[in-house]
């Protein structure tokens, strides 16, 4: 059996679609792909109708075999796309049989337009038997595009339902139904992953992966897992929904979680040309610019696809995409082997995101959902937004880390967990244990308090670590407050005295060997109805445990700092941080709106320094950005030299160990020596 490696740094190209006019048009493709700079393709255009895509032998079989030779020639390997969560338009005769339903028994759409595959009809033979029909292709391996992550109400799912629950689906309560489309998920991605396999054991596959999904707990996104030779999300499809809402670290934030879960794995981002959801208008220079540079800097390679015609990439947004992947072939080295240098993590709680999320995001495949717990204390999802933009805007470098990857705490100096309600007994051994070796966390709200299942347990599962005990919850409003401590009165100089309280608080009792930093003001009756009283309440409580520390903010810290972006949040918690952890590189110039990642090339052991610049007219889309000069960055080791890679020019390095960056235009690579 053939053997076609991939390349280790991936640059990916993907036309999801065929508007090419005819045969010539399609065969043109990879000579395009060359041409801009991809090493790889994911191949949809042979075999599509629209956009959708399985191959069948007979209709694409000549053209598919011509376009890979035609591939080779170029120097691209060739990764086949196979959509396994909508039924192709010529399928809508089988929807009787192949077709998910909904409750009121319609069929479910998606995108508007087409079915939904049900995993537990005849469709999944059909789909195995298509594997089986690529045996003697010359590729590198399968992109599965799915499967399908919302429940399925026919008749051969009420069946399997009821046999394995012994009830009805139609009133089963909403994790039950979780959990089945869980295990339908993962009993198809198990036969299509080992399909695969007894094809060709040397070809890799893989699925878009719904990791910021509320759909799966943290066992069932392991179990995924297993069956992915590459781990992607498609952190780069935007926007949907109004472009200001978007995050501008998304790209981001969706390539440091693949990287927290992947392992030895190759990691790609799945990013969108076009300006979703209109699939033929491209995303400005600016934004593509920005998202291509974010997956680089998070150590990711970089799936490029559109949805339209190739005539669009002769665009100015075409440009650029070209323009960055050329760059990116251009420090192929580089980015070839790299790893995280962070000191700080922060904790995404897998199951308190399954559990206790009410909000959610739309991606091309993944349809905004929220976990429906009946009394979720609050809103797992902000939180987690909120402390990963206070972390950002503080130009802390910082990794994601996740209940399967625990076993790496040792790496850093602080992990900061945001509202993880529902934690494992592993989960906390592991946390008490970085902890005790000299580790410190800062944690806030229900942490601990539930169990992976989503059960309220008597008291916090950590409270020996933080020290103290739960007693109940108080209810505030956003017009109270909270103190520090006069030892610990942070802003006094500043002459803030009190700080807007979370509007949910918890009622703690510390031990007597904690120290309480910062208390709570009683509630105000109404915003004009006096002044804050004297702090009772016990809010900012820090404790010793073993060799490190913790630091536990009694009520929804970081869900208030999302939604009300109070700058003394910020501050406080970028103390707290920096008095436990110095980084090895971090922004001191003050610029709030600069990703900065740090990251060490392997072997040679240098630093790789990413700046990505969001600074631009507080609106987006992002049409142009404000350059930045003299971008200071101090380093935590002494180096030799430095050089922009993008600006090409070797940069000033101060005897303070800090560098001096003159001009930062939408991103920046400094390589030390």
């Amino acid at each position: 059996m053939k053997r076609i490696d991939l390349p280790h740094h991936m640059r990916i190209a993907a036309l999801q679609c065929n508007f090419e006019k005819g045969r010539s048009g399609t065969m043109r493709v990879a000579t395009l792909w060359k041409r801009m700079g991809f090493n790889t393709e994911q191949l949809f255009h042979t075999h599509s109708e629209l956009y959708s895509a399985v191959f069948d032998r007979r209709r694409h079989g000549p053209l598919l075999r011509r376009y890979l030779a035609k591939a080779r020639k170029n120097g691209l390997s060739i990764i086949l796309y196979m959509n396994c969560h909508i039924l192709l338009t010529s399928q809508d005769r089988m929807a009787r049989r192949w077709a998910q339903v909904r409750k009121d028994g319609g069929y479910e759409a998606s995108y508007g337009t087409y079915k939904a595959c049900c995993l537990n009809s005849s469709w999944v033979d059909f789909f195995l038997k298509s594997i089986s029909s690529l045996r003697d292709l010359d590729i590198a391996g399968i992109f599965f595009d799915g499967p399908t992550s919302g429940p399925c109400y026919c008749q051969r799912c009420r069946k399997q339902f009821r046999r394995s629950h012994g009830a009805s689906l139609l009133n089963a309560p909403p994790s039950r139904v979780s959990e089945f489309v869980t295990r339908s998920q993962v009993a198809f991605m198990r036969k299509a992953y080992e399909a695969v396999k007894q094809v060709n054991p040397h070809w890799i596959a893989y699925y878009n992966l719904p990791l910021m999904h509320a759909g799966m707990p943290a066992s069932g996104v392991q179990e995924l897992l297993q069956y992915n030779d590459i781990i992607g999300t498609e952190g780069g499809f935007q926007f949907y929904g109004p472009p200001k809402d978007v995050d501008i670290w998304r790209c981001g934030q969706n390539a440091k979680l693949v990287e927290s879960v992947a392992g030895e794995k190759r990691k790609v981002i799945f990013m969108a040309g076009d300006h979703k959801p209109w699939s033929w208008y491209l995303h400005t220079p600016t934004e593509t610019r920005l998202c291509y540079a974010s997956a680089l800097a998070n150590g990711s390679s970089v799936w490029y696809g559109i949805h339209c015609s190739t005539r669009y990439l002769k665009s100015a947004a075409g440009a650029a995409a070209g323009g960055m992947v050329r760059f990116d072939r251009q420090q192929d080295a580089l980015y070839r082997s790299t790893r995280s240098c962070s000191s700080v993590a922060l904790f995404f709680s897998f199951d308190t995101n399954h559990r206790h999320t009410m909000s959610g995001e739309e991606t091309d495949f993944y349809r905004s959902a929220g976990s429906k717990t009946a009394k979720p204390p609050g809103d797992y999802r902000q939180a987690f937004l909120g402390t990963y933009g206070a972390l950002f805007r503080s130009g802390i470098p910082f990794d994601i880390v996740t209940e399967l990857g625990l076993d790496r705490l040792a790496g850093y100096d602080v992990l900061v967990l945001p509202a993880g309600a529902c934690m494992s007994e592993a989960a906390a051994g592991q946390i008490r244990q970085f902890v005790s070796r000299g580790g410190t966390l800062i944690a806030d709200a229900e942490t601990s308090l539930y169990t992976e299942a989503g059960s309220r347990r008597t008291d916090f599962l950590l409270s020996d670590l933080l020290g103290l005990s739960f007693r109940g919850s108080l209810t505030y409003q956003n017009h109270d407050y909270f103190a520090l401590d006069g030892a610990f009165s942070l802003f006094a100089n500043e002459g803030v005295l009190h700080i807007p309280a979370p509007i949910r608080a918890l009622e703690v009792r510390p031990a007597p060997s904690a120290q309480i930093l910062a208390r709570l003001c009683p509630p105000i009756p109404g915003r004009y109805a006096g002044h804050p009283r004297k702090p009772i309440h016990p809010f900012l409580i820090r404790n010793n445990f073993g060799r490190g520390h913790s630091y536990y903010l009694a009520g929804a810290f970081f869900e208030l700092y999302r939604k009300y972006g109070i700058p003394h949040y910020r501050k406080l918690l970028e103390t707290l941080v920096l008095a436990h952890s110095a980084p090895p590189a971090m922004l001191v110039s003050g610029q709030d709106s600069v990703e900065i990642t740090v990251r060490e090339t392997m072997p040679g052991r240098r630093l790789l320094i990413h700046l990505v610049n969001y600074t631009g007219g507080m609106t987006r889309p992002i049409d142009r950005i404000t350059p930045l000069r003299d971008v200071a960055i101090r380093l935590k080791d002494p180096i030799l030299a430095a050089r922009a890679m993008v600006a090409d020019r070797q940069l000033r390095v101060e005897r303070k160990g800090r560098i001096i960056l003159p001009v930062l235009n939408e991103f920046e690579v400094i390589l030390t020596g």
